[in-house]
This record gives C-alpha cells, structure tokens and sequence, in this order.
C-alpha cells in the first residue's frame, strides 16, 4: 500500500505522519519500521534492501520517506517502479510526506482510483491502490475550528472572544499557533515577561495544562505578547490625522511591518494631496543624497 500526505500545512501534515506510524507501531512493533530521507546519498539504496529483506519476525513494513522528490532523476524513475510494485501488496505500507504536489513521474499518486483518506484512518481505507490526503493552509471557519480544537485538546481555559482573537493573530500559521498555545499551557497563563504566569491566572494546582483562576481574555494574551499585525493602509490613513502622537503611532506601526520606506512614501504622495510640494521636496532631497526616506517620514508624522 502507498500513502501520500501533501500540501503547505506542515503541522497538520507531520501529525498525521506520525498518527499513521504510531497505528503501525502499535500493531506491529518497530522491527519492521524504516525511515529513508532520499535527498541523502545511500538512503535510497537501504530503502530497496529494506522492502527486499525477509523478516522471521515480523510480516508488515512501513517505510517512510522523506524528500522523495529530490531524489536524482534515474533514482525517481526507479521509485516510481517500486511504488506501483509495492501499492497492492498488503503486508508493505510505503508512507511519503511532501510540501508539493508530485513530479511528473511519480503523478499517478493523484490519479484515480486513489483514495482521499481525509480524516479517516488508513487502516480502514486498505485494499486501494494508494490513500491521498492533502494538507492545505486552512482558513475562515475551518481554521477558526481548528484552533478551538488545538485550545480544547489542550485543556486551556479561554475565553471565545480570545479563541477568535488567536485565530486572526496567526490566521493559517498553524505551526505559530500551536507553539504559542503550548507556551501558555507550560506557563499555566500569560507571561508577564518575567518567566511566570500572571499571579491572577496561575493555576491553584501548580500544574500547566488546566485549572486557571480564571477565565484567559484577550488582554491576557496581549500581555503574553500576542499581537495582531495591524492594517498597513490603515495605518497608512494614520498619517492624515491631525493628532501628532496619533501619527508617530501610526508610523512605528508602519516601520514594524518592515515594508520599505520608500515604499510608504510612494503611497502617502497619493494618499496626502494637500502636501504635496513638500513631498515633491522631499524627494528631490532623498534623491540628492540629502535624507533618507526614513528620516522623511519621521519630519511628516511630526508636522
């Protein structure tokens, strides 16, 4: 049997990986488990020896490889021979993981009759030709469940309006998400910076996980340094304001975003017509080696 995981969501992708490795485990131990990364020179070779040796000891194998595709181009052509050997016997699982789709050689792995195994487990989807499941990045109501599962499975008492805040702060980024919800379970709340939780959020048990003295708002997170990346034309409108601290807000913003200078000058010479003369100014001093676009921006925000 052949599995193919792919797709851009990594976390999600590896966690099925090692779900279907663990099932394999399980069932049939580690003496006929083998792990080959195929972009290093002899790890293609150990995976042929390894579906060509006879075991007393155990009847199933599971291979896993990792960069298949960057294999040397007779060595694909070689694999692609293995796999079409290997898909309908029963007692070999090869289980490749990979970002991309496949190369052009090794395309039968998403013709039919693959099977999309989706959530189901493989173990009740064998006797097909090869289980497919793609790993895209998710989005809208489908990342919003994925991150109320990833704040439940964890035990971790927040509020919804946090949850929500969570997913627009790291919206897609699945491998962020679940490293900062890891980091507020250890804690057993946010961080005041200092390495310890919150003394209104540590957990009267002492352990990490659950049992918080409250309820995790959205202020919590924010002083754990969970921060929404703000609206870059938002901001950019920020500079119309006729509030100094408002504008010096606006362009710290803007400068955190790391977007060129140049690039938000270009953009308030459309979006400020009444200064217009002084952008034309400006520019001819950035271009005369007299300021720096930097510099420039700092003068408008203060004026």
């Amino acid at each position: 049997m052949v599995i193919f995981l792919y797709g851009p969501d990594d976390y999600r992708r590896e966690a099925k990986k090692r779900e279907i490795v663990a099932e394999f485990q399980k069932r049939h131990s580690n003496l006929g488990l083998g792990t080959y990364d195929l972009s290093i020179e002899g790890d293609f070779e150990m995976f042929l020896d390894f579906l060509k040796n006879q075991s007393l000891f155990q009847s199933a194998k599971m291979a896993v490889l990792e960069n298949s595709f960057e294999a040397a181009d007779g060595k694909i052509k070689e694999l692609k021979r293995v796999l079409q050997e290997v898909v309908d016997n029963k007692s070999i699982t090869v289980l490749i993981s990979e970002k991309d789709k496949p190369v052009k050689a090794l395309d039968f792995l998403l013709k039919k009759p693959v099977r999309q195994i989706r959530q189901a487990h493989y173990r009740q989807a064998q006797g097909v030709p090869v289980l497919a499941q793609e790993f895209e990045v998710l989005k809208g109501k489908e990342w919003e469940s994925f991150v109320r599962g990833e704040v439940k499975k964890r035990e971790i008492n927040i509020s919804p309006d946090g949850v929500r805040f969570l997913a627009q702060v790291y919206e897609g980024d699945t491998w962020r998400l679940v490293t900062e919800l890891d980091k507020i379970q250890f804690l057993g709340g946010p961080s005041t910076g200092s390495g310890q939780a919150p003394s209104a959020l540590r957990q009267s048990s002492g352990q990490a996980g659950s049992g918080l003295s409250r309820e995790i708002q959205i202020k919590d997170l924010e002083d754990l340094g969970v921060e929404q990346a703000p609206n870059f034309w938002g901001l950019i409108l920020g500079f119309k304001s006729r509030d100094v601290a408002a504008r010096l807000w606006a362009l710290e913003k803007v400068f955190g975003l790391n977007e060129p200078p140049a690039k938000i000058f270009n953009i308030l010479a459309y979006q400020l017509p009444d200064k217009l003369q002084d952008l034309a100014r400006y520019d001819l001093m950035v271009k005369s080696g007299k300021i720096e676009y930097e510099e420039v921006l700092v003068d408008l925000a203060l004026k």
